[in-house]
């Protein structure tokens, strides 16, 4: 007696469900490989982000944002080799940060977490009202 378990045999390979191709499903256009990334390349990212805090009348950042941009900067620096540069960029994006009274570094991490940040950033990204149990008392 010999039961059918969705195998040719115990050792066959039988396409599942999702290995086989889907009439309806358009095919990816090749994407060439992955990013490389250029010292002009990062330039115009770098200009950007600047560009995008400076011509603002408001802070165009969310909270997630800004933390990631500030704690991403001195890596984005990196990429440059001549240090007037790089000090040039820094003094602009430090600039931007102050006229709209950010602090110019994250805060570390158990400070953060003691002050709630995490909890405002995650109920910003949500779309929810924060935690009052996870902010830090006023």
């Amino acid at each position: 007696m010999t039961r059918n378990l969705g195998m040719d045999d115990l050792f066959g390979h039988v396409p599942q469900q999702r290995d086989l191709p889907l009439a309806d499903t358009p095919v990816p256009a090749a994407s060439g490989g992955p990013v490389k990334q250029t010292v002009e390349g990062m330039r115009a990212k770098v200009e950007g982000l600047l560009q995008e805090l400076e011509s603002s009348a408001t802070f165009p950042w969310t909270p997630s944002d800004l933390y990631e941009r500030r704690g991403m900067w001195r890596f984005y620096m990196e990429w440059f080799s001549d240090p007037a540069e790089v000090e040039a960029f820094t003094q602009r994006f430090h600039a931007a940060l102050t006229r709209f009274g950010k602090p110019l570094v994250n805060p570390p991490f158990e400070e953060a977490w003691e002050a709630g940040v995490f909890e405002k950033v995650r109920a910003t990204v949500e779309g929810r009202a924060p935690d009052p149990r996870l902010l830090a008392p006023q």
